[in-house]
């Protein structure tokens, strides 16, 4: 039951009735401490309570969660405005961050079968070849729709906020790199169309991306890609595929395809490799007679099942 509340819960507060609700009604102090910094609306009648209300009422997950949509835009929700520590008193075991912070330290989701054309340098010529931003991007519309800000398959994101996902620094240089990136996810099927507003980006997902997560979805730890470098990002991708043995042999030519490197020269081709292998700390190479050989570190287990119905849920209510 506290699952299925807590989902639901989830599912308000990523909604945008629920953040245009929070701006009618944030005050410019905390009304104990009369703090400017880092303000929250509280729900003088809590929000699982309510939510537990809905349920006992419909007995139906998404009618509820519409008449809670409903009733914060409505304005029927009556609340106060606390700040970030006051509002944690009065909420004792429940982890909470101030809005407009970005927890990194969860999962992102991206189809098994995607395979995209990989561009290592900004001076690969082929222009549906994704560069470092736009793989990133792919993982954080992932992150975005696996923590539920996905409504009618469209994305509402921040550009500063998308940056500190991504672990680049929020500016000119990632927003002109963000420019480039989205028409190459375009190309390779992921988005329909985006919308660029001031400092948001609108981002139509494709149906047939979304139908993919669906079918065979594959998650990722988002530390994983936090990274400045492709061959870094790609590497720990790809070995996350073969985390389950202890030892992975390829060769180094058939590696070469799966992570984009476009170098014939097979010895730079081996220290791109072995220098990337470097930041995969669960992963050690030998490279011999042009054979990789990987020794994997047994890594924890992914909660594929709770993950999957939190995905699901995001993308039924979503679309």
């Amino acid at each position: 039951m506290n699952s299925v509340i807590f989902r639901m819960e989830r599912r308000i507060r990523a909604s945008r009735e629920y953040d245009e609700w929070v701006i009618r009604h944030k005050a410019p102090f905390c009304i104990r401490c009369t703090s400017a910094e880092n303000l929250e609306c509280h729900h003088i009648i809590d929000l699982y309570h309510m939510m537990l209300g809905l349920w006992k009422l419909y007995g139906d997950e998404k009618q509820a969660i519409e008449h809670g949509i409903a009733m914060h835009e409505d304005d029927l929700c009556e609340a106060v405005t606390l700040c970030h520590e006051c509002h944690g008193k009065l909420h004792p075991g429940r982890q909470r961050s101030p809005k407009g912070d970005t927890r990194v330290e969860e999962w992102s989701v991206i189809p098994r079968g995607f395979q995209p054309g990989l561009a290592h340098s900004t001076r690969d010529s082929r222009k549906d070849a994704l560069n470092l931003v736009a793989l990133q991007t792919v993982f954080g519309i992932g992150w975005y729709i696996l923590n539920g800000h996905m409504d009618c398959r469209m994305i509402d994101l921040n550009r500063r906020r998308l940056a500190q996902l991504l672990g680049k620094q929020p500016g000119t240089s990632f927003n002109l790199s963000l420019d480039r990136a989205l028409p190459k996810l375009v190309r390779a099927g992921v988005l329909l169309g985006h919308h660029r507003k001031d400092n948001s980006v609108e981002l139509h997902i494709s149906p047939k991306w979304l139908a993919d997560l669906q079918d065979n979805p594959w998650f990722v730890s988002l530390e994983d890609i936090r990274t400045g470098k492709m061959c870094v990002l790609v590497l720990r991708w790809f070995l996350g595929f073969q985390c389950r043995k202890r030892q992975y042999r390829i060769g180094l030519t058939k590696l070469r395809g799966h992570l984009g490197i476009r170098t014939a020269h097979m010895p730079m081709a081996a220290k791109a490799v072995k220098s990337a292998c470097k930041d995969v700390s669960w992963a050690k190479i030998e490279i011999e007679h042009g054979v990789c050989t990987f020794t994997l570190k047994k890594r924890g287990a992914t909660p594929i099942f709770s993950l999957r119905n939190l995905m699901d849920d995001s993308v039924e209510y979503g679309c």
